[in-house]
């Protein structure tokens, strides 16, 4: 009889696969005082040789047979099949069978109800207990004895037969009724069995949704140049040059004589009289006139909107685990040597053999199929192994261990694995465990060897953990180069490979007591180019309360697609997870689409903290310039939801980190924690994840120093929070998430489907080196959408960035975004409006800064919200600061500083979005401007303050206004009162020539106060408190008008002008008054300049260059009236 612990063994391995019984104790004692254990003469081989003789002698005799029987099927094979099961054991043995009872020593001490509850058990009085089973009386002896009249009375030690209505049951009151079995055999002359049909299991194939990216676009700026027809210039003729002068004399009368007059005589008076000079005519030149310059006006300006092209990020496509049937075969034993004949338990043809040479070819066909086998140039250290052999061999694996404390296959070892699989558990390469009758507190299997692997549905290393020593441990570690390849192969003619793929490296099957340990060594290779295949697969039938280890410290490549690094299935429970020691020291590289790292799908229990202390390191992309295989080369295409290769220089639609509880058993969700991660996507991955928190509440930390996630590549996602049940914490103490390369459409934060992500601490972007400017066209930091989709930032947000379409946080379909400044921006001050802002008192640096064209700061749309409340935001080149469309969507960036650079609006709204800058700062350069006014009341700057950097910037546009006076012209645009428009300054430069607003159209502008020009020349007069002063200066020097009908009633206007005001007024010709029409007016009866009731227009040149034009309209109508 063998020893009393290897009876054990093999009871509790026949247990296994027993649905009905269980192992206990009492069933163990039972087994010992009425089991049996027989020899055998024949063994199974012998058994089959005689089987096909008979066949063969049979089918001789059928053919001298008369054929009538021929509907009538023989099956002698069937038979002796069934035979051999039922009669004969699996090993040699000799025959031996006894019953004996010596004494108390031998009764059942394990008095249970459920050790006497099969059929065979009876009862004379047909009582049934609670289980249905029927039973006669309890062992204690508590039933009353109708036909000897005896109370057994409540004592155990009762040594009387009990006996009932004249029948003995003997001393335990127990009759065991004979059962009898029938195996029923058709006999016929066919000697083929019927076929059993074979269960096929499906592989599940599911890719991976592509990621679609934002384009950002905006229209052409088009301005358009006044043509103005100048006017002819006037001919003035030369005046004819005067004649000599001609003087006429006319002689005087005769005098009257007078009469006698008595005089003194008179001296003779001599009068000489000199002729008159005539002068020469005087010479008259004629002028010349010069045609007077027009007015320069100003050229319309069209700012067009902004326009964001709607940006779709979907669920990322998590391929599923690969189809893996994993189960115990026999339990490994501490037996070495050759095991060709199946007669050692450990699975394997080589057992605990240390193999130093020879070529190994194995034909696998899956547990319970034959498989095949040949070697060449073998040799084992220390142990009989015939150089060469062939063969078929029953069993599930090339290797086994089961107890040695040290075995290994040598480098020069090639084991080439052929996979055609039919059916059954997976054929296993290395079959290993650590029985306790070994001894050993670990059982090692090195491999230094090289395995090549064809066909599909092989599991490279599975670890066995039955009838193991409690503490003990099952360890394997590969030092050798491990491939996968889809290239077909023959074993031998007509026994080709199944198609490459599934090809899992380590898998976990039972669990006792002891610890599994398997491992990808310091100099191990694991290539694996079979797509759905994996790393480790945590998938063990029975015992969940095992620490079982994966580690990688060498090199391991899944090149195919829908690959998985490390993961869990249906099978996998809430303690096999929380008990899973995870050590990824060296990254596994991802370089298939539609793959990833790792996928857990199960909520760990908190029984231990194996899980949670585990070591993550994934790697995505790094091909170096090399194109996927064929087999790796797949994505989905969202447009037409079909799969179609993709880019094969990239990894596409691939995620790092996948945790995603599913699993029903996975219970209500509760805060994890992941303590230790390194997720690197390289330059070329595209459209993929770095993390993916689906169902769960995943809280990461950052305090190990080997913690990083590095992104790089173009259309990327750093952290994804995807589903109503997401709940993604992010505690950045070190801000270990980062951007490289200048890939375009990366992400750093996207929650969409109801998701939610939260920072802890303030948020700074840089590259993995610490450059705190990063690059790339279509970046966004932040990104929602949907409802119940949240970004929260606890303690801010902060990044630089320079690239083209560049969004810096994206809300749409009710998302929303949220970021929290602890410490508000600093304000510069601006008490009034004579204030000069200098350049040097704004910061250096803001909390956000893009340079980009085409791209915003903000992005709300279809009831998206966004709120960065006392923040600092500058961009550059930008078509908007921050725009806002649809109804409800809301963009809350009060009190902050505002710096926009461009040529669009620094704040828009459209569809009923709102905007609210109030006490904000808003700084405007280059031709920005700064929002469009409507009587909606879209944005909201109440106590805001406008910096003009630039005189082509324009803090207001108005369209359409209705009647204005020039008196209340700011009131009547609905310019809030509370807003300061005031000037910047840069360096020597101080900006005084913008323009407050530009309005296009006004329907009746009323000229109601006396205007001068010249008040417009002087900035005093900008705060003067005399009507026609302050009225001159806004409107001449403020406000850009134009298609606007003016009235001048009883007004004078006057332009009497030298050449030091028009270039205090930055122009080059005096203009009376003028007005330029616009490409929205639909005829010229849009523009009109009225004077009535002797309204004037003055108009002088008071010094020399071009002269003055009264009253200059570009496509309209000036009307004088009598």
């Amino acid at each position: 009889m063998l020893d009393y612990t290897k009876v054990e063994s093999r009871l509790k391995s026949f247990l296994k696969n027993n649905k009905r019984l269980g192992y206990s104790v009492a069933l163990l004692v039972s087994f010992l005082i009425n089991g049996g254990f027989s020899y055998a003469v024949e063994t199974r081989a012998e058994l089959r040789d005689r089987i096909v003789q008979e066949q063969e002698n049979i089918s001789q005799m059928l053919k001298d047979s008369d054929k009538s029987i021929s509907d009538i099927e023989l099956k002698i094979k069937k038979l002796t099949q069934r035979g051999e099961f039922w009669v004969k054991p699996l090993e040699r043995s000799y025959q031996v069978a006894f019953i004996t009872s010596f004494g108390n020593y031998t009764k059942n001490r394990n008095r249970t109800e459920q050790n006497f509850t099969e059929p065979e058990y009876g009862t004379p009085g047909g009582r049934r207990g609670s289980s249905g089973n029927i039973y006669m009386v309890d062992i204690n002896g508590i039933t009353e004895l109708a036909n000897n009249k005896a109370e057994t009375g409540n004592k155990s030690n009762y040594k009387g037969s009990y006996n009932y209505k004249g029948k003995n049951y003997g001393e335990y009151g127990i009759i065991k009724d004979p059962l009898e079995f029938v195996d029923k055999i058709d006999f016929g002359a066919s000697i083929t069995p019927k076929a059993v049909a074979e269960k096929t299991v499906a592989i599940k194939t599911v890719s991976e949704t592509r990621v679609s990216e934002p384009r950002v676009s905006v229209s052409k700026i088009d301005v358009s140049r006044v043509t103005v027809t100048p006017p002819s210039a006037p001919i003035i003729s030369a005046p004819a040059n005067p004649g000599n002068p001609s003087v006429n004399v006319t002689a005087p009368g005769a005098i009257t004589p007078l009469g006698t007059i008595t005089v003194a005589a008179i001296p003779t008076i001599n009068v000489t009289v000199a002729t008159p000079t005539v002068g020469a005519a005087p010479t008259v030149n004629a002028p010349t006139v010069a045609t007077p310059p027009t007015p320069a006006g100003f050229s319309p300006r069209t700012i067009t909107p902004p326009e964001v092209e709607e940006l779709v990020v979907p669920t990322p496509r998590v391929p599923d685990p690969p189809a893996l049937q994993v189960t115990f075969q026999d339990v490994p034993v501490d037996q070495t040597g050759y095991n060709r004949s199946a007669s050692i338990n450990n699975n394997g043809l080589m057992s605990q053999l240390d193999l130093t040479s020879g070529t190994y070819n194995m034909y696998f066909r899956g547990h319970g199929q034959t498989q095949e086998f040949s070697f060449t140039g073998a040799a084992a250290s220390g142990a009989s192994l015939p150089a060469s052999d062939s063969g078929t061999f029953p069993k599930v694996a090339f290797y086994g261990i089961g107890g040695k404390a040290n075995a290994s296959v040598a480098s020069g070892v090639t084991m080439n694995m052929i996979g055609n699989y039919l059916g059954g558990a997976f054929n296993t390469i290395f079959y290993i465990g650590n029985n306790s009758s070994s001894g050993n507190q670990t059982s090692l299997l090195t491999n230094h060897g090289t395995v090549n692997i064809y066909g599909n549905n092989i599991l490279v290393v599975n670890s066995d953990n039955v009838a193991s020593a409690s503490g003990s441990l099952m360890k394997f570690v590969n030092e050798g180069t491990i491939t996968s390849y889809t290239d077909s192969k023959e074993f031998a003619p007509g026994k080709g490979s199944g198609p490459g793929q599934n090809i899992v490296f380590a898998g976990f099957t039972y669990g006792a007591s002891a610890s599994e340990h398997i491992e990808n060594g310091t100099n191990g290779k694991v290539i694996f180019y079979t797509p759905g295949s994996a790393g480790w697969m945590y998938s063990p039938a029975s015992s969940d309360q095992v620490k079982r280890t994966s580690i990688n410290r060498g090199v391991m490549k899944l090149y195919g697609k829908n690959s998985m690094g490390v993961g869990t299935n249906e099978r996998t429970r809430v303690n096999d997870i929380a008990y899973a020691d995870i050590q990824l020291i060296t990254p596994i590289e991802i370089l298939g689409d539609q793959s990833v790292g790792a996928s857990i799908k199960i909520q760990p229990s908190t029984i231990s903290d194996n899980f949670i202390n585990s070591m993550w390191n994934i790697q995505l992309g790094g091909l170096n310039g090399n194109n996927q295989p064929t087999s790796g080369n797949e994505i989905f295409d969202t447009k037409d939801s079909t799969l179609k290769p993709g880019n094969a220089s990239k990894v596409e639609q691939s995620i790092g980190l996948n945790f995603d509880f599913t699993h029903p058993s996975s219970g209500a969700l509760r805060n994890i924690e992941m303590k230790k991660y390194k997720i690197v996507l390289k330059s070329d991955v595209d459209n993929s994840t770095a993390f993916r928190v689906g169902k769960a509440n995943l809280e990461l930390k950052e305090a190990d120093p080997f913690t990083q996630i590095k992104l790089d590549g173009s259309n990327n996602k750093g952290l994804l929070a995807d589903g109503t049940d997401a709940k993604l914490i992010y505690n950045n103490t070190r801000n270990a998430l980062t951007l490289d390369g200048e890939g375009d459409g990366n992400i750093i934060f996207a929650s969409i489907n109801g998701g939610q992500t939260t920072v802890k601490e303030k948020y700074t972007l840089k590259t993995s080196a610490g450059v705190a400017t990063t690059k790339g066209k279509k970046f966004i930091s932040t990104y929602a959408k949907g409802t119940n989709s949240k970004v929260t930032f606890e303690k801010g947000l902060s990044f630089n960035h320079i690239g083209d379409e560049t969004i810096g946080m994206y809300a749409t379909d009710s998302a929303n975004i949220t970021v929290t400044n602890p410490t508000a921006v600093t304000l510069p001050s601006i008490p009034n409006q004579n204030t000069i802002v200098n350049s040097t008192s704004l910061p250096s640096s803001y909390n956000i800064s893009i340079d980009g064209k085409k791209s915003m700061g903000y992005y709300a749309s279809a009831a998206g919200t966004i709120s960065d409340i006392g923040t600092s935001v500058k961009v550059v080149k930008a078509s908007s600061l921050a725009y806002s469309t649809g109804t409800n969507s809301n963009i809350n960036i009060s009190n902050s500083l505002l710096d926009y650079s461009g040529e669009g609006y620094a704040l828009y709204t459209k569809d009923s979005g709102k905007i609210n800058a109030t006490g904000s700062v808003l700084i405007l350069r280059n031709k920005a401007v700064g929002m469009k006014l409507s009587s909606a009341n879209d944005i909201t700057f109440n106590n805001g303050k406008i910096v003009m950097m630039s005189n082509d910037a324009i803090p207001f546009e108005i369209s359409n206004a209705g009647t204005i006076n020039v008196s209340n012209i700011r009131s009547g645009l609905g310019i809030p009162s509370s807003v300061l428009v005031v000037k910047g300054k840069d360096g020597t430069t101080i900006f005084n020539k913008y323009k407050t607003a530009a309005i296009d159209g006004i329907s009746s502008f009323n000229i109601d106060s006396d205007l001068n020009k010249e008040f417009a020349t002087d900035d005093k007069y900008e705060t003067s408190s005399v009507a026609t002063e302050k009225n001159s200066y806004d409107l001449f020097r403020r406000y850009l008008i134009q298609k606007a009908k003016v009235n001048i009633s009883g007004k004078t206007v006057t332009a009497k002008l030298n050449a030091a005001h028009l270039t205090a007024m930055d122009a080059n010709q005096v203009v009376g008054f003028e007005m330029n029409s616009s490409k929205t007016a639909t005829s010229a009866a849009d523009t009109s300049i009225n004077l009535t009731n002797g309204a004037k227009i003055i108009a002088d040149k008071m010094d020399s260059g071009n002269g003055a034009v009264g009253a200059f309209i570009n496509y309209g109508k000036v009307s004088v009236d009598k």
